[in-house]
């Protein structure tokens, strides 16, 4: 099985629970035989292509500065990239703690109508009116929060 692990703050940093979490949840995936590839926000000091622990990550470079549109477009470039190399996940997995961030599921169903969209909300959200697009989830085929007050 194909899957798709999309991760906007996923960097090197190995003490970031993100981090941590994914790196070895694609890992056990790739263990159990599947083909994972995780995608991730584009950010100076980070290449755009790169196999790190065995795990390959894409990352697309946007040219504009705003990060919510880089968390978004960015991404999106990143998974276009993915199609033309005729990479079609059969699961794509979305991980934000911004509801928000569920646009990156959502609109990389447009584009992989076949897939299945899971979106794990890891934590609370810093934006204040987060809550107001959790209409957006609706749109996701499973979702996973952390703690029953997420629930």
């Amino acid at each position: 099985m194909k899957i798709l692990l999309i991760a906007n703050s996923f960097t090197k940093n190995m003490k970031e629970a993100t981090n941590i979490t994914i790196l070895n949840y694609a890992r056990e995936l790739q263990r159990r035989g599947h083909q994972v590839i995780v995608v991730a926000e584009k950010r100076k000091y980070l290449p755009a292509f790169e196999v790190f622990a065995g795990v390959p990550i894409y990352r697309h470079p946007f040219p504009f500065s705003n990060t919510f549109m880089k968390k978004i477009a960015g991404i999106q470039l990143t998974l276009r990239q993915l199609k033309r190399n005729h990479f079609y996940p059969d699961i794509i997995h979305v991980f934000s703690s911004s509801m928000l961030l569920s646009l990156n599921g959502i609109l990389a169903k447009r584009m992989f109508p076949k897939s299945k969209i899971a979106h794990t909300v890891k934590s609370e959200s810093q934006f204040s009116h987060d809550r107001y697009f959790s209409f957006l989830l609706k749109f996701v085929d499973l979702i996973t929060v952390a703690t029953k007050r997420q629930a």
